[in-house]
């Protein structure tokens, strides 16, 4: 009983390792297309290894994979481009720039960058969605939550809701106990 729990075990063990080399593979691939399809925009990679290390596949559908590609790391959030890596019947491999819908409440209107500064919340395969919030300081009390619907038809980060909590929010006695989570601050933009 006892051998069969350990190759048991050590099966599974196997697998997963087989999981993370693909993915090590993956990110390595898109991170050596960086330098030529520019995914990261005006940023440089400046630390491979850094990026390496905090780049992830965040889904892995049969023939779909979505990586997000860490650009550059700051001190509690970094830029980060979402690229959709495709492998045909032959093989073959494809990789295309997810856009990133944001909304500027300076001009009223959505832009669409290539690349969003922040961290993701979470990723929701039930609804096929990505929370993501950019920090305006390291205890994240107060900054920009944006909710996207991932498009694959037209390779694009659909903007759901985006909310805002500054500093004119916060008052003298909330303890972080009590401070809203970012996806009830203050509305900015809804679809």
């Amino acid at each position: 009983m006892k051998i069969i729990f350990l190759i048991i075990l050590s099966l599974l063990f196997s697998l997963s390792s087989v999981a993370e080399t693909d993915e090590k593979i993956i990110i390595d691939q898109v991170i050596e297309a960086e330098k030529t399809e520019n995914f990261c925009g005006d940023e440089e990679i400046d630390d491979l290894e850094k990026s390496r290390e905090l780049s992830q596949v965040l889904a892995m559908p049969t023939e779909e994979i979505i990586v997000e590609l860490s650009c550059n790391f700051f001190a509690y959030q970094g830029i980060l481009a979402y690229i959709r890596y495709q492998i045909d019947q032959q093989g073959s491999v494809s990789m295309t720039q997810f856009k990133i819908e944001k909304y500027d409440a300076k001009i009223g209107k959505i832009k669409e960058e290539k690349t969003i500064l922040g961290v993701v919340l979470n990723l929701n395969y039930q609804d096929n969605s990505i929370s993501h919030l950019t920090k305006y300081r390291g205890l994240s009390d107060i900054g920009m939550f944006y909710r996207y619907q991932v498009d694959l038809e037209n390779n694009k980060l659909t903007l759901i809701e985006q909310r805002e909590r500054d500093e004119s929010h916060i008052k003298p006695t909330q303890t972080p106990e009590i401070l809203p989570l970012p996806d009830q601050w203050p509305l900015v933009y809804a679809r």
